[in-house]
């Protein structure tokens, strides 16, 4: 299992509580886009990757939204983050560019 890493934006409320399910589902149609990813990358079957929003911030204004790779697609999937720092090697590190 490779451990893609995780996307980390400024510190303010990005997404409001009642939000989380409709931008689950937008954050799962844009992972599976071809051109998601500024460098090209090879997954494999049960991948992670988790999406953290405002992870500078008290976890009452953090988003989190993990996804495994199964059938050649990332598919919604609840990220243990401890069991995965625990488990595995961070293989790249991303950071969102202006």
């Amino acid at each position: 299992m490779t451990i893609v890493g995780e996307a980390m934006l400024p510190s303010f409320d990005i997404f409001h509580p009642e939000q989380y399910e409709s931008n689950y589902t937008t954050l799962e149609k844009r992972v599976n886009e071809f051109d998601v990813f500024d460098v090209p990358m090879v997954f494999k079957a049960k991948d992670v990757l988790e999406l953290v929003f405002n992870n500078n911030d008290d976890s009452s204004k953090r988003a989190s939204y993990g996804f495994k790779y199964f059938k050649k697609q990332w598919i919604k999937s609840e990220v243990d983050a401890y069991y995965l720092m625990g488990r595995f090697d961070e293989v790249q590190f991303g950071k969102i560019k202006k």
